[in-house]
């Protein structure tokens, strides 16, 4: 069965634009204003990975008073939100042969599909269970999809221009994403599952270590489910001088809709979308 965290609401309109995010442990949807992309509904559900996927499916289609609301027929925004992919020059890519690409996702099985597409002249390679991409498409077949990791590098490497070494640390109940970036520039992008606050400090001190940078050159920049208050927190804060707390456009975020929750909570979806 699924768990919902959390249902706010406000009235659209057929054109506004609607998301679906998918991991293993979570769903989450939302909807944007189609002209302004203002964040105008949101819905986070948590579901268990050793439950079958579309049981959990079914479960937030019962639940969610905003998926309710739409027919399927609706265009949807899908955001496959996994570790099994890469980011790739994108001429690199097209050279590879089939043999190189099953090197790269190593988990394919007749249970998983391969796909990618093109951003930013980045090929963003990735792998989806079948079982999952089947269920999604028989809800809402008029979907089209991304990879979280594309959908983050497309944000920051328009947005992000500072020559030190910064990295975005995307918290969610039970794991992270830490995205390295310097100087306009890619470096990697990790999903890391922690059983403790300690593992993501880890790796934010090992990416810094790896780059040759002292803690006190490196910017770390939060947001999703971490509080000034929570372990989490006390434990970057322990070793890392230099924390920032991410934000959007503030024409995209209404406070007030939203007050019960801090802005940078929502962050790692509507933000970091297509």
């Amino acid at each position: 069965m699924a768990q919902k965290i959390l249902g706010l609401y406000s009235p659209s309109q057929k054109e506004d634009r609607l998301f679906l995010e998918i991991s293993k442990e979570h769903v989450a949807c939302w909807v944007l204003h189609h002209e302004t992309g203002e964040l105008l509904s949101f819905e986070l559900f948590h579901i268990k990975p050793e439950k079958p996927f579309e049981e959990s499916f079914q479960s937030v289609m019962q639940d969610s008073g905003l998926l309710a609301q739409y027919k399927s027929d609706t265009e949807v925004h899908v955001i496959w939100e996994n570790e099994f992919a890469e980011i790739l020059p994108q001429s690199y890519l097209a050279s590879c042969s089939d043999d190189i690409i099953n090197m790269m996702m190593p988990y394919q099985s007749n249970d998983t599909q391969v796909q990618h597409y093109d951003t930013n002249g980045f090929s963003v390679l990735y792998q989806v269970d079948q079982t999952i991409a089947d269920t999604i498409q028989k809800y809402f077949p008029n979907y089209h999809s991304v990879h979280k990791y594309g959908a983050i590098s497309k944000v920051l490497i328009n947005s992000i221009a500072k020559p030190e070494l910064v990295l975005h640390l995307l918290c969610f109940q039970r794991h992270s994403i830490l995205t390295g970036v310097q100087d306009g520039q890619l470096l990697f992008i990790k999903r890391i599952k922690f059983m403790s606050p300690l593992d993501s400090v880890y790796h934010i001190v090992n990416a810094a270590n790896q780059y040759g940078k002292d803690m006190g050159d490196v910017t770390v920049v939060l947001s999703g489910m971490v509080e000034n208050n929570s372990s989490l927190f006390d434990a970057i804060y322990k070793y890392v001088p230099n924390i920032e707390i991410d934000s959007v456009t503030k024409n995209i975020f209404d406070t007030e809709k939203f007050s019960d929750y801090p802005e940078h909570f929502f962050v790692p979806f509507f933000k970091y979308a297509i």
